[in-house]
């Protein structure tokens, strides 16, 4: 929050709709990341497509910008990063609570060649 705004109660601010609050940069892409923290109700634009954020997103991770099926690929820059754990909704704060790491995946098969030499 900056000094120089006034604090408002949460009950009496208005779900904020400001340009380039996220930013995703691939049109493949499934969700973008948070330039500053969202609240549940904030509104974002990416690819001049409105995006209400459902929960809470803390700044630098991700927001689903569109609805992902359980199992399927999670795109971030054009390029899946995880698979969702489970259904995950448009707007959704996508982190490893729902996402499973491709890096994880890849890290357990090295590892797994490493124990059978």
């Amino acid at each position: 929050m900056h000094a120089d705004r006034p604090i408002e109660p949460a009950a009496a601010s208005p779900a904020r709709a400001l340009p380039r609050r996220a930013v995703a940069m691939d049109s493949r892409d499934n969700v973008a990341n948070a330039l500053e923290p969202l609240e549940a109700g904030d509104r974002i634009d990416v690819f001049g497509r409105p995006v209400a954020a459902c929960t809470a997103v803390p700044l630098g991770h991700k927001v689903a910008i569109r609805n992902i099926p359980a199992g399927a690929a999670v795109v971030k820059y054009g390029q899946p990063i995880g698979h969702a754990r489970s259904d995950i909704e448009e707007g959704e704060h996508v982190h490893a609570h729902n996402v499973a790491s491709l890096f994880t995946d890849w890290l357990s098969s090295q590892t797994g060649q490493a124990d059978r030499s």
